[in-house]
């Protein structure tokens, strides 16, 4: 794309991309805003890990912390002179969500103080960088307190575009105690758009602004690449399984292992990519229920970078991801199956039934599944004709290339946000 004539810069806030291994789905956006943007600036609140993303030149990181400093909680007391600070009053007390509380006023008054913050960090941004002759672009990869900040300092630099994702956790009030998230209507009046990854959270998101702002909130989702094929499913090692997900509670990955062990006439190899605080409790359960079962074999591959992630489903014959997460946005780790030919069995959460469509590229299940449901939606791929199996596999690639191929869904953001 060319460049204006003084270049564009982007300001561009994550959580720990590019340091560490968060963050693994900003890989496929990036090359598109390493494309359109004469200048970026990273801020990610990771302050300890290597960079492990590459970085060309024209790209700074900054280390900032998210949580703001005792000065800026102090400044926070300053919210009682802002007309915002009222108006979100008024609209918590029309919320029929959200119920006034101490612990809602808390949240308030942290989201201001950040406001603050990330508002005069992006002023010394600009002075320091030498962005006054450039057309500058603020994005909030999440719809965090950085994106109210953004929003603030576009409101006092009308010239400044700033935009923000918005993806589950970060969307929906009730994920939350208190279920509430901070100065909602203050992003989507100051900022220049706000993008959501799928169309539940969207329509979530104007139903909270009672579809005043809906001009703003946009969908775009997210996408992944696949520049190889997949192996066809194939019975003559039985049926395998992956799950690919952090293990912590809300992933509910104890369901799957009580379905499996609910199975009995197939052999089943069952991997799981990914770790968390519950790995050694859930290895437990798993040596418990599924060791002593003779047609089942199961192995935990831990937090396993993305590539190889797809470099698996490359080389083996996968017959469906399973995903049984009480809350989710619209998982990657369902497109990334996809695109490689791999049904999904999924919880009909948030945005999972856009991408898993029921008997055509995968099973929704019920937001509270048993495991004796998830073994009889398990048993139900088991015994799929040859034909119905081929049937499932080519609506799952579909999905994915008209949904949520990277080279689309990027491309058409980036020049969304150009356009702002």
């Amino acid at each position: 794309m060319e460049k204006s004539a003084n270049g564009r810069a982007l300001i561009f806030f994550t959580s720990t991309f590019p340091c560490g291994a968060g963050e693994t789905f900003i890989e496929n956006e990036f090359p598109f805003l390493l494309s359109s943007f004469e200048k970026i600036i990273i801020v990610t609140g990771n302050l300890t890990d290597e960079i492990t993303r590459q970085v060309p030149d024209h790209v700074k990181v900054m280390r900032y912390p998210y949580e703001p400093g005792t000065k800026f909680k102090f400044y926070s007391v300053l919210c009682f002179l802002s007309p915002d600070f009222w108006r979100e009053l008024a609209f918590i007390k029309s919320a029929p969500s959200v119920k006034f509380s101490i612990a809602v006023l808390k949240t308030m008054f942290e989201a201001f103080a950040k406001t603050i913050q990330t508002s005069l960090l992006l002023k010394k941004i600009v002075r320091d960088e030498n962005l006054t002759n450039n057309s500058i672009f603020v994005y909030s990869y999440w719809m965090n307190n950085n994106a109210i900040g953004a929003a603030h300092f576009s409101m006092l630099n009308p010239r400044v575009k700033s935009f923000c994702r918005a993806h589950g956790w970060d969307v929906y009030f009730e994920r939350h105690n208190p279920p509430y998230l901070p100065f909602r209507n203050f992003i989507f009046k100051n900022a220049n758009a706000c993008f959501c990854i799928s169309a539940n959270g969207q329509k979530y998101l104007n139903e909270i602004t009672a579809n005043r702002l809906s001009n703003k909130i946009k969908l775009a989702r997210l996408g992944t690449f696949n520049v190889t094929t997949s192996k066809s499913s194939s019975s003559k090692n039985g049926f395998t399984i992956v799950s690919c997900s952090n293990i912590i509670p809300l992933k509910r990955i104890n369901l799957l292992i009580e379905a499996i062990a609910l199975l009995k006439e197939e052999n089943i190899r069952w991997f799981h990519f990914g770790s968390g605080n519950l790995e050694e409790q859930i290895s437990a359960l798993a040596r418990e229920k599924l060791s002593p079962k003779a047609n089942v074999q199961f192995q935990f591959m831990g937090q396993t970078a993305n590539a190889d992630v797809l470099k698996f489903y490359k080389e083996n014959s996968v017959d469906v991801l399973v995903n049984t997460s009480e809350t989710e946005g619209l998982p990657v780790s369902m497109m990334e199956a996809m695109s490689y030919s791999i049904p999904v069995i999924a919880t009909n959460v948030g945005g999972v039934a856009e991408i898993v469509e029921h008997e055509h590229n995968g099973l929704l299940l019920s937001p509270n599944p048993s495991p004796e449901e998830l073994a009889v939606a398990l048993q139900k791929f088991m015994y799929l004709s040859d034909e119905e199996r081929n049937a499932y596999r080519q609506n799952a690639f579909n999905t994915w290339n008209e949904k949520y191929n990277a080279e689309k869904n990027y491309m058409a953001f980036v020049s969304e946000i150009l356009s702002l």
